[in-house]
């Protein structure tokens, strides 16, 4: 049982561009060269950004000084089952350039079929979570996986998978029925919905003539992705959103890398 989790863990592992050598020492091979930012985007308002190893032409003393800080779980896999020994392991997993490359097309950010392949096995043992700043059905239209769990929004729109449940509780819980059984959603923002649409109305005409800058609606959420704005209307572009948030004091901007 441990060894059929323990290889679906390394298919998963493989998916993503980690790759074990011939030898003991783990080679990295990035799933993509650009920064990883999350929705594909260039610098997301409201966006996570996370970690890349070093490109492939990098030296020996960056890429084990990456490895130091993010090590491989494969390579200490019989220590980690022993120490979940009478715990629930779940898994989380980032979409844009964890499961899927990073895109210009933030549109075109397809996963793998052996991706898919893999994710799909891991959740079969573990409760497995595709956590994205982009909208929740976007994520699931590009994973399609019915048995894991969906976070848009960064978290502010979650849905478990389905279950013959026939009643759930919470004040911001939803019961949708489907053809798998009862889906659950949770989303304590809904009462934002009209101030984001009006934020994206305002965000979509002050950037209009920004060429390159992109408003994209993640429902719970915006992102505002500049990597194909020129680098001198950085600064314009960044005080423009800023001024349309001044006028909604509920809102927080965030702000990821290029």
């Amino acid at each position: 049982m441990i060894s059929e989790i323990q290889r679906n863990f390394a298919k998963l592992s493989q998916a993503m561009g980690f790759q074990r050598s011939p030898s003991s020492k783990q080679k990295v091979k990035p799933i993509s060269k650009e920064n990883n930012d999350e929705n594909g985007g260039d610098h997301s308002i409201n966006a996570r950004t996370t970690s890349n190893p070093p490109d492939s032409d990098t030296s020996d003393a960056s890429y084990n000084s990456w490895m130091v800080e993010h090590p491989s779980a494969l390579d200490s896999f019989d220590r980690m089952i022993k120490a979940a020994k009478g715990k629930k392991i779940a898994v989380f997993l980032d979409y844009d350039g964890t499961l899927s490359p990073i895109v210009d097309d933030p549109n075109r950010a397809f996963m793998s079929d052996e991706m898919r392949a893999a994710v799909r096995e891991v959740a079969k043992y573990f409760p497995t979570a595709i956590v994205s700043g982009r909208s929740r059905e976007k994520v699931k239209e590009f994973v399609e996986l019915s048995n894991v769990y969906y976070a848009g929004s960064h978290g502010m729109d979650i849905q478990a998978p389905p279950r013959p449940v026939k009643a759930c509780e919470g004040k911001y819980h939803t019961l949708v029925p489907g053809k798998k059984g009862n889906e659950v959603l949770f989303q304590p923002a809904k009462k934002f919905l009209p101030a984001i649409q009006e934020i994206i109305k305002e965000l979509e005409e002050e950037t209009k003539k920004i060429q390159g800058a992109r408003i994209e609606d993640n429902r719970f959420c915006i992102s505002v992705h500049f990597r194909q704005v020129r680098e001198e209307d950085y600064s314009v572009l960044q005080e423009k959103v800023k001024a349309v948030l001044r006028n909604y004091p509920d809102f927080d901007l965030s702000e990821g890398k290029k």
